[in-house]
């Protein structure tokens, strides 16, 4: 849980931007705090939100994980990797090869340093 609090105040997650890649990381997260046990109130809370947006943000997060959203596994497979239990393989040169974008360079970089690649 402090590592999840931790990462909200490094990656400034509790701005009120739209963009894509704070808004999906936010509801990665409210998900995972509430399957953590928190109310809506209490993750409310930790985002400067109220309530109501917590809810949309968890059931956003459902739907695009029922529909394997591209972008939106793209843009949470940092999360994924950082607060699952079970680490999930990667292959390096698939990677590469695949890499179409400096926001997948970056996931590559940080594939590399945490040692993820099989």
């Amino acid at each position: 849980m402090t590592e999840i609090l931790k990462y909200i105040d490094e990656n400034n997650l509790t701005t009120r931007h739209r963009y894509r890649h704070f808004s999906y990381k936010r509801f990665y997260l409210y998900n995972l705090l509430r399957n953590e046990g928190l109310t809506f109130y209490e993750i409310a809370a930790i985002f400067k939100r109220d309530h109501a947006s917590i809810m949309h943000g968890i059931k956003t997060h459902r739907d695009l994980m029922a529909t394997k959203d591209k972008m939106y596994l793209d843009f949470v497979d940092e999360l994924r990797l950082l607060f699952e239990s079970e680490p999930t393989e990667h292959n390096l040169v698939e990677d590469v090869m695949n890499c179409y974008s400096l926001e997948r360079l970056k996931k590559i970089k940080f594939r590399i340093k945490n040692n993820l690649y099989i």
